[in-house]
């Protein structure tokens, strides 16, 4: 499912490739997979970097990487209530990005990323 926080952020999500290495995902762990995409003025300003010391202070795993079409691709893996808390974060950003809009689906994976990374 594709929930989209604002009208202009133009879209779907992409599908995350598996780009880090990964362990497998136990039936037992409760770890949710998001990818997320945030359009606005998000690249240029910090806003992976900033995301990655969050995603940090949050124990999440996953990656964050620039789109060609000026936007950003995060995809976060952890417990519920700190991917939420990411999500959240991810509608501010850092100081200097002006965010318009952040989509978001649930993905399928087992695998299990042990850090998060700038790709």
């Amino acid at each position: 499912m594709i929930k989209i926080y604002h009208n202009r952020c133009g879209g779907a999500c992409y599908r995350a490739a598996d780009v880090l290495t990964m362990k497998s995902l136990s039936a037992r762990q409760s770890v949710e997979t998001l990818s997320a995409v945030v359009s606005g003025k998000v690249q240029g300003v910090g806003f992976r970097a900033a995301t990655v010391r969050q995603a940090h202070l949050l124990k999440l795993g996953g990656w964050v990487r620039n789109l060609s079409d000026g936007r950003v691709q995060v995809l976060l893996q952890g417990e519920h209530d700190a991917v939420d808390r990411m999500l959240s974060w991810l509608l501010r950003g850092p100081p200097m990005a002006n965010v318009t809009g952040v989509s978001h689906e649930e993905v399928s994976t087992g695998r299990l990323f042990d850090r998060f990374e700038q790709v």
